[in-house]
């Protein structure tokens, strides 16, 4: 049986920490690369 995400509270914050850590995996690679263009 499938349960839609809004009916599980936690299943709400599970995804919102995983929203939250590809957020951060993106900010950081935007920052290495600009880093890299920067020193070379």
């Amino acid at each position: 049986m499938i349960t839609p995400y809004n009916t599980d509270p936690e299943n709400q914050i599970l995804s919102f920490w995983v929203i939250q850590e590809v957020l951060l995996i993106i900010l950081k690679l935007f920052w290495v690369s600009k880093l890299i263009a920067t020193l070379h």
